[in-house]
């Protein structure tokens, strides 16, 4: 018996590799630092060796994986790449129209006026007389009396406006970041889905209306990760406690979201197949109201793997071969992940309670109830996994 459990946990780590070299890939590919003849180059240096030598599959495997995770992020880099080939130099003018996903950002602790910025979605750009399709994130700044209307525009509205267009720094996932300059006008409001939505996110925000300020921007954030009220210096105190994990939706939010639903379920008497329909409605609202930004469903990935591994018999080995699938899938859906602090926090905080949780939970309810346990652990091990990286921060 001890032999196969073994064998087992052995087989499940080996996807640990896999994960990490996906990871490192992407983190050189979004950098441009590893560019498509030298993927060409080591493709056929291994395709000879693999062709001289009788080399193990599984080997084999691993280097089919690395040359295709880095052919997928040199075209989704290429593609990002558009923009700027299209603007030929910086500040260039253009007329753009842009759909709002998520609330504006607005910074006023500064010597500089006070600015506004948002990810937005790039969905048409005219340079030069010449009119473009896309659907490539961007970011939009506001400055001035433009920062204060681009702040209060309801999410989901479609924006159209003049701006100076210019190249991002390097590693970041947009294809540019657009100034406005004039003329900004409301195309389109916002949907049915989005309104909805905008309608559970103001109600939260209007029922912390009578707190204290610092409450008030506090809470928003912390249930559904909105931060657009949390002003720099708040932000400054909570990276200096290390609690900067907490400002932003992470997948130990969800953890404990599901587990205090699912704990609900079981105690009505739910079982077998309306446990899991409740559990996929609590994910895909979880993603809605927090909107459907990739730091959202990276956390929601994260916090799937994390609870069905919290919840089942096989341990947290297991759990580390679905998390190490999970950050391949997502590396797959946004190589710009690999450079992101909060995905580097999610992946170890979800390690965490993978690795301790479990046994955490198990040595706890000798004494504590179910519930208590679980609320106790999660986020005691997800601090405990992603306090180095906090500290580096």
């Amino acid at each position: 018996m001890k032999t196969k459990q073994t064998s087992t946990i052995f087989t499940d780590l080996r996807m640990v590799p896999l994960a990490l070299v996906s990871w490192s890939l992407m983190w050189l590919v979004t950098g441009n630092l590893l560019s498509p003849i030298a993927v060409l180059l080591v493709g056929v240096s291994l395709a000879a060796l693999i062709l001289r030598f009788r080399i193990s599959p599984k080997l084999v495997a691993v280097a089919l994986l690395a040359i295709a995770m880095a052919i997928i992020g040199l075209v989704r880099v290429d593609r990002m790449s558009v923009i700027g080939e299209l603007l030929a130099t910086d500040k260039t003018v253009v007329a753009v129209q842009v759909k709002l996903p998520s609330e504006p950002r607005v910074f006023t602790k500064s010597t500089r006026p006070a600015f506004a910025l948002a990810k937005c979605e790039l969905l048409q750009i005219t340079i030069r007389g010449n009119r473009y399709q896309t659907d490539l994130p961007v970011t939009v700044v506001a400055t001035n009396s433009t920062a204060k209307t681009f702040a209060e525009l309801k999410v989901g509205s479609v924006i159209e406006f003049f701006a100076i267009a210019t190249s991002p720094e390097e590693g970041e996932p947009v294809a540019a970041v657009l100034k406005i300059t004039k003329d900004l006008k409301i195309s389109s409001g916002p949907g049915i889905v989005d309104n909805t939505i905008n309608r559970i996110r103001s109600a939260l925000v209007a029922a912390m209306a009578n707190s204290p300020p610092r409450q008030a921007a506090l809470i928003p954030s912390l249930v559904v990760g909105d931060t657009s009220a949390i002003d720099e210096t708040m932000a400054e105190q909570f990276k200096a406690t290390a609690l900067t994990h907490l400002l932003a939706v992470s997948g130990a939010n969800l953890t404990l979201l599901l587990a205090f639903l699912l704990t609900v379920v079981k105690w009505l008497g739910i079982r077998g197949w309306a446990i899991r329909a409740i559990a996929l409605t609590g994910v895909v609202a979880f993603i809605a109201i927090c909107r459907g930004e990739p730091s959202v469903l990276r956390a929601a990935a994260m916090g799937i793997v994390a609870l069905a591994a919290l919840g089942s018999g096989r341990g947290g080995h297991a759990g580390l071969r679905n998390l190490s699938v999970a950050i391949i899938a997502l590396l797959i859906l946004d190589p710009w992940l690999a450079r992101s602090w909060g995905f580097a926090l999610s992946v170890s905080a979800s390690a965490g309670i993978l690795i301790w949780g479990k046994a955490w939970k198990e040595a706890m309810q000798t004494w504590a109830p179910e519930w208590f346990s679980e609320a106790l652990v999660i986020p005691l091990a997800a601090q405990l996994a992603t306090q180095p990286l906090i500290t580096a921060l």
